[in-house]
């Protein structure tokens, strides 16, 4: 319905115009990051080295993804939330009900949706962290579970605790999108197809870009959707016209 929806409002195709255009742009992205020096020329480099092994195309456009914030002085990361299972949860992750919770989460979802009433989610759940599931950086399950229900906006990825992080393919049991602490969108393939939707939801229902990639998402908007591209800003303008060299 986010596809759908998207393309009522602007006559674009969200996710095929978005990858498409990330894919176009990939050679000279990745040419335009190598100029960039001190730490965060480090850190693109060790980042893109992760696809040195790898031909998933998904691998490469997270990579890419992750790289062009790092160029903005920004990061990715400060918007996806991992988490770690001890078990694989391609079967074990269910989310638990929580009435009380799970009434309250929707009704904010729904006073989101309701500036766009054509746009009208199948399924709104309640992110909810079963036994086994740790933070990355070590915290508790229930802490985990109020750290996104306390989320304005964030991408999480779950994945399990025998899987290589950097692997190709896979890497993740499920990657999804939480809006107002409620999980919207479940079962994406990836971090940047995570990235396409939140720009979609984002655009449809007339919300802020999250303040620490406002660079970010104007690229996704100006550039790689080309839509309200007259004004950039100047970082956004810069990079523009190095790709264009």
């Amino acid at each position: 319905m986010i596809i759908l929806e998207f393309m009522r409002l602007t006559t674009v195709p969200l996710s095929s115009k978005f990858l498409g255009e990330l894919d176009r742009l990939t050679d000279d992205l990745i040419r335009v990051f190598h100029t960039k020096g001190g730490a965060a020329g480090r850190k693109i480099r060790a980042v893109m080295a992760k696809t040195d092994n790898s031909a998933d195309i998904n691998v490469r456009r997270d990579c890419v993804l992750s790289c062009l914030s790092i160029y903005l002085n920004e990061d990715l990361d400060t918007l996806v939330k991992e988490y770690v299972a001890a078990e694989d949860l391609r079967q074990s992750v269910k989310p638990k009900p929580d009435v009380k919770r799970s009434k309250a989460s929707l009704d904010t979802v729904q006073s989101l949706l309701s500036p766009r009433k054509s746009l009208h989610l199948k399924e709104t759940r309640n992110l909810t962290l079963r036994g086994g599931l740790t933070y990355e950086h070590d915290i508790e399950c229930g802490e985990a579970e109020a750290d996104v229900a306390g989320t304005t906006m964030a991408i999480y990825t779950v994945r399990a605790e025998s899987d290589d992080p950097d692997g190709p393919g896979g890497r993740f049991a499920d990657v999804g999108v939480v809006l107002e602490g409620v999980e919207v969108l479940h079962n994406l393939q990836s971090i940047n197809h995570a990235c396409v939707m939140l720009y979609g939801l984002i655009y449809a229902l007339n919300l802020s870009y999250p303040k620490s990639l406002k660079n970010t998402f104007e690229v996704y908007q100006k550039i790689l959707m080309d839509l309200e591209s007259s004004k950039l800003s100047p970082k956004v303008q810069a990079l523009k016209l190095k790709l264009l060299r």
